[in-house]
């Protein structure tokens, strides 16, 4: 996936989702792209953003509730990788979360999904992710 070829894999997805039961389609697509973008290893920045740009482009020409799932599904997988601090790979895939978060702030499907949820929600995941890299005194 590239910037070049987004619109027609938006167009294909899109085409997808009125093929196929919506649901359904939200559930497969949050699960691949979370698969692919919350890896052990450092995820491209690249990647993260033509990801994030793709569902800032689904999120207008088919709904909120692919990015409304898609951020439930990425918060609360964040949480329980941040819940799980006995593993030592889990770090990358934490700062990949919080990569794919701040793509999707800034492309506003954050703000636009729910202000009011969500911003704090963004504001509260960087605060604990900031506070675990500080040494303790």
């Amino acid at each position: 996936m590239s910037e070049g070829n987004l619109p027609s894999i938006a167009k294909t997805i899109e085409s997808l989702y009125g093929a196929n039961a919506r649901a359904e389609m939200t559930s497969a697509l949050t699960r691949v792209i979370l698969d692919a973008t919350l890896m052990p290893t450092r995820a491209p920045s690249r990647v993260v953003t033509d990801v994030a740009l793709l569902l800032a482009v689904l999120h207008c020409r088919v709904g909120c509730e692919v990015t409304a799932e898609f951020l439930h599904q990425l918060v609360s997988r964040y949480q329980r990788l941040f819940d799980d601090d006995g593993v030592a790979e889990m770090g990358k895939q934490l700062d990949n979360a919080l990569l794919l978060l701040a793509r999707l702030y800034s492309f506003k499907v954050c703000y636009i999904c729910s202000m009011k949820l969500h911003i704090p929600v963004m504001y509260s995941l960087v605060a604990v992710k900031m506070r675990s890299k500080l040494p303790s005194i």
